[in-house]
């Protein structure tokens, strides 16, 4: 069952999220609140690709919903295709913050370009220094929460949207290919303990690694020490 998206009163979200949503609401801060104006980002890239980047969430900028509003018709266009990750006969999905055509096309507000420049940079060794110019067709990242917010806060109302369940099926499905390396980059905890209920194990596989410092998104050498994180990605790669 493909993810169904759905909007009312301006409000953009998957099929059966908005309870959850509106409750998580009721009682967020301002650094936690959902912006429903927005697209949500449960995932970026094609499901095929042989590197998952399991992240946080797709975060917030006062730029945000402008930027969505002067680039409407690509943006729209941009966003509902890919919610559909699964590669077939005249659809190849791409990591969109990383595809220089879905940029090309797109029009800054105030120098901001949403995910654009951030992905850039964190991916700026691998591009330029490897020499992966195509790295937009071989990551596929996955969000723990596609909601935009500020900051991210994991509670019952986020852990149980319906539209996990579609998301949780891939992941499921992604991990039968064991020379797949999925990168935890952010949200460590709940990442482990939510892909430890997917597989149904108490260990985690060995194809699932870590950023060496949480709080920095950067793929890199420096960043990839441990347990040969550098070398693995570039094999998958």
């Amino acid at each position: 069952m493909a993810l169904i998206f759905k909007q009312t009163n301006g409000d953009k979200y998957f099929d059966g999220d908005l309870p959850f949503l509106k409750a998580f609401n009721q009682n967020a801060n301002s650094n936690h609140k959902l912006d429903l104006s927005l697209y949500p980002e449960p995932f970026a890239g094609n499901a095929d690709a042989k590197v998952y980047l399991l992240s946080g969430n797709p975060g917030w900028c006062d730029y945000d919903y402008q930027l969505m509003k002067s680039n409407q018709s690509i943006w729209d266009k941009m966003m509902q295709q890919s919610y559909d990750p699964i590669p077939r006969v005249g659809h190849t999905p791409t990591m969109y913050w990383l595809d220089p055509d879905w940029k090309d096309q797109i029009k800054p507000v105030n120098g901001y370009d949403g995910g654009f420049s951030w992905w850039e940079k964190r991916t700026n060794y691998l591009r330029n220094k490897v020499g992966i110019q195509d790295i937009h067709k071989k990551l596929f990242n996955i969000d723990y929460h596609p909601y935009h917010s500020k900051n991210i806060k994991i509670n019952t109302n986020i852990q149980n949207l319906p539209s996990q369940v579609e998301v949780n099926n891939i992941l499921k499905n992604a991990f039968k290919n064991k020379n797949r390396l999925f990168i935890i980059v952010r949200c460590r905890k709940a990442w482990e303990e939510r892909l430890k209920a997917i597989l149904n194990v108490q260990q985690l596989p060995n194809n699932v690694i870590y950023l060496d410092n949480p709080r920095c998104a950067y793929l890199t050498p420096g960043n990839m020490k441990k347990n040969n994180g550098w070398k693995r990605l570039l094999n998958a790669l």
